[in-house]
């Protein structure tokens, strides 16, 4: 007897497309605002459910979902920005024409800065923004986009967040998600009498703090722009570090 998935297939089986995963309350936990659900089954692309926290929101914890890890990186990035005030996932659909046919186009995020600027995210890999359709569609969406929606469009290359800086970025936000003002204090001090930075080892090990609480507070410092690091690399103990120019 030959079951129907055991017969030879020159292509993968193809399943019926299955709905989207519908996050119920979370107690605690602001719920999800945006226009749109990616959490949607995928073969190709990872699907991110999240809580961050925004001025705009008092700092209360709130859910934010992604359509790919790229995404993720890119809202860890931004949430991490000093002058951020609001940052809203999947907040609008936009309608334009494009090749004769009506299309649609979610924004995947918008940014409101602590000026009151609104910035809408593009996020796409450099392949796609290489093509000329992409382009062309790019130019179609931005037109159709009301003034209302934001001040104007920042296109962000999904390939110029490496693994090692998507890792880092999220360590860092976790890190700065449980903030430690007075070790941060100490670990700045300590880094400010140093004749020179050179490595995290370097300094973890002139502070009078427990390492795994240093380096800590090296990653929030480092996640607001204090100090510098290579976050294409992993951020170590043996990484390089150094004062911002």
């Amino acid at each position: 007897m030959i079951l129907d998935n055991d017969e030879w297939r020159y292509s993968p089986l193809k399943y019926k497309r299955q709905t989207a995963i519908q996050l119920g309350q979370v107690r605690g936990v602001l719920p999800y605002t945006g226009v749109r659900n990616p959490l949607s089954a995928s073969h190709s692309s990872h699907k991110v459910m999240l809580t961050y926290r925004v001025p705009a929101n008092d700092n209360q914890p709130k859910i934010g979902l992604c359509d790919s890890a790229a995404e993720l990186a890119v809202a860890h990035d931004l949430l991490m920005h000093r002058d951020t005030y609001d940052l809203e996932f999947q907040p609008c659909t936009v309608k334009f024409k494009f090749d004769g046919a009506l299309e649609s186009h979610t924004y995947d995020f918008r940014l409101t800065l602590t000026s009151g600027e609104r910035r809408l995210i593009y996020v796409r890999y450099r392949e796609s923004l290489k093509r000329p359709r992409t382009k062309a569609q790019l130019l179609a969406i931005v037109a159709a986009t009301p003034a209302s929606e934001g001040h104007r469009v920042l296109v962000v290359d999904a390939d110029s967040y490496s693994r090692p800086r998507r890792d880092n970025l999220r360590r860092m936000r976790i890190a700065l998600d449980h903030p430690d003002d007075w070790a941060d204090e100490v670990v700045f001090d300590a880094a400010c009498h140093q004749r020179n930075l050179w490595l995290m080892r370097d300094l973890i090990a002139a502070i009078d703090l427990e390492p795994w609480r240093s380096f800590q507070s090296i990653l929030r410092l480092i996640g607001r722009g204090q100090i510098k690091a290579n976050l294409d690399q992993v951020v170590g103990y043996h990484s390089r570090i150094w004062w911002p120019e």
